[in-house]
């Protein structure tokens, strides 16, 4: 292992976003430490619109200029495409909520928002085609809180996401699409599920 920490002196990161075609671009984000985004050299740099506690971040496989950061409190989420940070006007429904990249177009990406008259339980995925600046549901099935979305590289039809809902005695559901998200199957019986926190 080699450190990546240059001129970063940080207790801890809630997330940390990588660029697939250069690692040494990354961005980062952790309570009490705000936000910092690394250049190809040893520099970190705090972006000045993303004031207080960081959270989750992630940078895009195929643009390391498209970067995606949370500001904890209310958990809003902030988007930038080489410039200055601008708000999506979303929400992410946990501090480690879901900041899912389309692995093959840079375009895309899905959260899992806060939806302010939605229930505990019934929280939905949003997806976005221009980056973050407008957004349309994508998934809304009642299931539980969301907790991750995966996407496969090779077909992005296929994804897997998984849920958690403690009022419903439900501690792990992993379901599965074949067709981008337009049905999904509950695999779960198949893996025995027991704690879909990770996916």
């Amino acid at each position: 292992w080699s450190s990546l920490c240059g001129d970063l002196c940080a207790l801890q990161f809630m997330g940390i976003g990588t660029s697939n075609s250069d690692p040494r671009y990354m961005i980062a984000g952790g309570p009490d430490v705000c936000t910092w985004v690394k250049d190809a050299s040893s520099i970190w740099s705090s972006p000045g619109t993303l004031y207080g506690d960081g959270g989750r971040c992630e940078m895009s496989n195929q643009n390391k200029d498209y970067k995606y950061a949370t500001v904890m409190g209310d958990i809003s989420m902030y988007y930038s495409t080489g410039g200055s940070f601008t708000s999506s006007g979303k929400q992410l429904n946990k501090a480690d909520g879901i900041i899912t990249l389309d692995p093959n177009n840079k375009e895309i990406l899905y959260i899992d928002e806060k939806d302010p008259l939605s229930t505990w339980n019934t929280q939905k995925i949003s997806k976005s085609i221009t980056h973050g600046s407008s957004w349309s549901t994508f998934v809304n099935d009642g299931a539980g809180i969301n907790c991750n979305l995966s996407i496969c590289p090779s077909n992005p039809n296929i994804m897997i996401k998984s849920n958690w809902d403690i009022w419903q005695s439900n501690f792990g559901n992993v379901f599965k699409s074949i067709n981008g998200g337009s049905t999904w199957n509950d695999i779960s019986p198949a893996i025995n599920a027991i704690s879909s926190t990770l996916l």
